[in-house]
């Protein structure tokens, strides 16, 4: 029973579902039987077919197949204006304000109708107007996700590989559970409190001295600046326990300042400090001697490419302390992420982090003192869909009228690769690991 105690101990209970309602006043001829992807698939040059298709998807809270449907309409006809006003009014559905307003943008200068300029003012109105007092009072929101999963790992130390000296390699698979539940409070204009709570569980199936649990809670403010600038401060506390035994508590918080340069592109600043305290663990004695501060550095860019694609790059400096100068470093630091969404419903999302390190004190080996200079690389590619759209390619799914099932549409699954490696200057600290994981998600 151990490893489905461990399999279920951070397991976080979460509910909520958001609605959401597209005014249905576009153009275009009345279609009025249920329109299929079949139809589109069959039909994709279809004008009138696509827009039905478009605003069914919408009335049924399927607002990222309307999406998909209506960014492929308007790359054909990039003149349609009533298409790209329903597109701006889905965008801002999916809490996606800088796209809508792109639209509109667009939209300035084409020749509407008296009813389309209304609806295109109603719209812009409600995306850049400030809440009003009763409606910040009101407007506290919980979402989350909720994933579970099975992974393997050719060397199941690499829970352990920035904390614990590793074993030989041994392969093992193991099972994972992780929540996230965060809330958000508008207090006044540009103000605005968050809160945030994850966790995290995994269980090996042989190898315990990676089990691991880890909880961490948070809170701050976020807001903007005169100039534009964003700024979000954050405290957090979080503990990790290896092996059921508490290993880490972490104390501290971060700082960041983000400023859009243009509707897609984005810089950003960002420091981050904590206070580390190491326990001693009963496979490792020499753990408390890694107690000591941490602090980063990084600045960034991020750009978004049509609302499908976003990369961000952020280059830094860390530096830790420690107890034992054998445990404290200081290094540059390189991560780059990335997501795209194809049309047909497929994400992906790539990762990767590149740390040197030079360690500050030489490690006696024999006879001989050697400095030691860490070069870590680690990286995760993954391939997600939702059950909604895994439904549809299947032909099930449907529910009255044709539609999709579009509760599925908050339930994907993901099957990813990852590794790390990390080669030094003194060969026994030389690790390895790669592998494979599998994980189905909730989001709300």
């Amino acid at each position: 029973m151990g490893i489905f105690y461990r399999f279920f101990a951070i397991v976080v209970l979460f509910s909520g579902l958001s609605l959401f309602a597209v005014p249905n006043v576009y153009a275009g001829t009345p279609i009025d039987k249920p329109v299929t992807f079949s139809d589109i698939y069959a039909h994709p040059d279809n004008p009138d077919l696509n827009l039905a298709y478009a605003r069914q998807q919408a009335e049924s809270g399927n607002f990222l197949a309307a999406a998909s449907t209506l960014e492929r309409m308007l790359f054909i006809s990039p003149n349609w204006d009533s298409a790209r006003l329903f597109y701006a009014e889905v965008l801002v559905s999916l809490d996606d304000k800088q796209g809508a307003l792109r639209e509109l943008d667009i939209l300035e200068n084409r020749p509407l109708s008296p009813e389309q300029k209304k609806i295109a003012k109603a719209t812009r109105a409600r995306i850049t107007a400030p809440p009003t007092q009763s409606a910040r009072k009101s407007d506290g929101k919980f979402h989350g996700r909720f994933a579970i999963g099975a992974r393997y790992d050719d060397n199941a130390g690499n829970a352990l590989s920035d904390n614990v000296l590793n074993p030989s390699a041994l392969g093992d698979s193991a099972l994972f559970a992780q929540g996230i539940l965060a809330f958000a409070q508008p207090l006044q204009k540009n103000l605005t409190f968050h809160a945030r709570l994850d966790g995290y569980a995994i269980a090996h199936q042989d190898f315990s001295n990676a089990d691991m649990t880890a909880i961490k809670g948070q809170i701050g403010l976020d807001g903007t600046l005169s100039n534009k600038i964003d700024w979000r401060f954050d405290g957090d506390v979080s503990q990790i326990s290896i092996n059921n035994e508490k290993y880490l508590v972490e104390t501290g918080g971060a700082f960041r300042l983000t400023k859009s340069l243009t509707k897609q592109t984005d810089v950003f600043g960002e420091a981050r400090w904590h206070d580390q305290n190491y326990d001693n663990l009963s496979f490792a004695g020499t753990e408390e001697d890694r107690s000591g501060q941490k602090s980063i550095i990084d600045f960034g860019v991020e750009r978004r490419v049509r609302d499908k694609t976003r990369i961000s790059v952020r280059t830094g400096y860390e530096k830790k302390t420690a107890r034992n100068a054998a445990f404290a470093y200081d290094g540059l630091r390189i991560q780059l992420d990335a997501k795209h969404r194809f049309d047909s419903g497929v994400s992906v999302r790539a990762s990767g982090k590149f740390r040197k390190l030079s360690y500050d004190m030489p490690v006696l080996i024999g006879t001989q003192s050697i400095d030691r200079n860490d070069d870590r690389l680690s990286g995760r590619i993954a391939v997600s869909a939702s059950f909604d759209k895994i439904s549809q390619w299947m032909g099930a799914a449907k529910g009255r009228g044709g539609r999709a099932n579009t509760p599925l549409r908050h339930v994907s699954a993901e099957i990813g690769a990852f590794g790390f490696t990390r080669s030094s200057s003194i060969n026994s600290f030389n690790y390895d690991n790669k592998g494979v994981d599998l994980r189905l998600i909730w989001d709300f």
